[in-house]
């Protein structure tokens, strides 16, 4: 009997499985897409658990990883599998895989709130190297044989992000690109204005699309997802959204399912006016004799008298 895997399985659509890792503050999804002659893995997750294992329950098909991009939670159990894909910008990394020492803070204790498979070691995690074996770019089609994936190159999370339109189904694996969580776009890779120019360009594909299946959290989601992604676009670019300082150089644009990290910077709020001074209070008369009256109204008086 078959033990029971760690990831949750989840079937969205006929021939289409996400494989979520619950438990860490990560919570990476990756997806299997069914063809009739191979099947696509898009992403690998973290390499926690055992991922082969967990899509032989669902397919025997041989394997092709395409990963959307080459951060170590999208491509932990690449090792595992002979035929990768991916961007050319994001292969060199793949191939180098991450050691302890730059991972040494993904499974801390804090981050974890669900056991991990039995056997797993957090203290010795690391993703190994794997090699690229495909090169995947704009236009590009990937065959699984009655089915296909479109491949949309766009950057601005990293410079080789990828998401995948699957046409027979219509849905659209976003990666990084637009998920529900923080997508930052600062840093070596990263470009601001390629990432609000591919949200822009997901968001126009929202007639095109049935789900939004993201690589974090929630899966799937509708296509308002998309419309919500170029929203966020206008509100940058006109001033209109709320921020807030995130770190040195970078700042926080908050929406309603996501925030973007993008460089800029808060003013600090301008200190209140200062109060104006008290008017000073009136000086107090001194006190003196009372003056008689005047001769000359004594005078007058006795005049009007008849006296």
């Amino acid at each position: 009997m078959a033990t029971r895997s760690w990831f949750e399985l989840k079937e969205i659509a006929p021939g289409l499985w996400s494989l979520s890792e619950p438990g860490h503050l990560e919570e990476v999804i990756s997806y299997l897409v069914l063809g009739r002659d191979r099947a696509a893995l898009i992403d690998t997750g973290m390499g926690i658990g055992d991922l082969p294992a967990a899509v032989s329950r669902l397919t025997r098909l041989p394997i092709l990883v395409v990963n959307t991009h080459a951060d170590y939670h999208h491509c932990g159990a690449n090792h595992h599998y002979r035929e990768i894909a991916a961007h050319a910008a994001e292969a060199p990394r793949i191939g180098k895989g991450w050691s302890r020492e730059e991972v040494t803070d993904a499974l801390l204790p804090h981050k974890i709130w669900g056991p991990l498979p039995p056997g797993f070691d957090p203290l010795q995690y690391a993703v190994l190297p794997s090699r690229v074996t495909r090169l995947l770019g704009e236009g590009d089609l990937v065959e699984l044989g009655g089915r296909r994936l479109r491949v949309l190159h766009t950057p601005g999370r990293a410079a080789g992000s990828l998401c995948l339109h699957d046409e027979n189904s219509g849905t659209l694996f976003t990666g990084d690109t637009l998920a529900p969580t923080t997508i930052p776009a600062w840093g070596e890779g990263s470009d601001p204005d390629h990432l609000l120019a591919s949200l822009e360009r997901l968001g126009r594909k929202a007639g095109t699309v049935s789900r939004v299946c993201p690589g974090h959290h929630l899966t799937p989601l509708g296509p308002d997802f998309l419309a919500e992604a170029t929203t966020a676009v206008s509100r940058v670019r006109s001033g209109a959204s709320r921020v807030e300082p995130a770190r040195e150089g970078v700042v926080r644009h908050r929406f309603r399912r996501f925030s973007l990290l993008l460089p800029g910077h808060v003013d600090p709020p301008s200190p209140p006016p200062a109060p104006e001074p008290p008017p000073p209070a009136p000086k107090a008369k001194a006190p003196g004799k009372k003056q008689p009256p005047a001769k000359g109204r004594k005078r007058q008086a006795r005049q009007a008298s008849g006296r």
